[in-house]
């Protein structure tokens, strides 16, 4: 998987790629399920706590994309076991995403 193969410098790019990835999964079941296509983050997080097909993941994906925040805005350094535990995240919203469009 490309995230093992990443260097160490970069990951804090890889804690990005994650959380943007389980952003558009998301929108994957907004829009065909409520019509909704949010256009900021907000209106993304009280559309994913009020979908009961996507509430179980909402934890997931908060915890996604404040460590995107962190890496893109603090300039915090990732190490190896950080970006595994975020991809178990990300790998949970694919699985639950993947059984609603399927």
């Amino acid at each position: 998987m490309i995230l093992q193969q990443a260097p160490d410098p970069y990951l804090d790019w890889v804690v990005t790629m994650l959380f943007y990835t389980a952003l558009h999964l998301v929108d994957q079941v907004l829009y065909p399920n409520s019509q909704l296509h949010p256009r900021n983050h907000r209106q993304r997080h009280t559309a994913i706590a009020h979908e009961p097909m996507l509430a179980s993941i909402y934890r997931d994906y908060r915890e996604l994309e404040h460590q995107s925040r962190r890496s893109r805005y603090e300039c915090v350094r990732f190490r190896s076991e950080d970006v595994n535990r975020l991809s178990a995240r990300l790998t949970r919203i694919e699985k639950v995403v993947k059984s609603i469009v399927s």
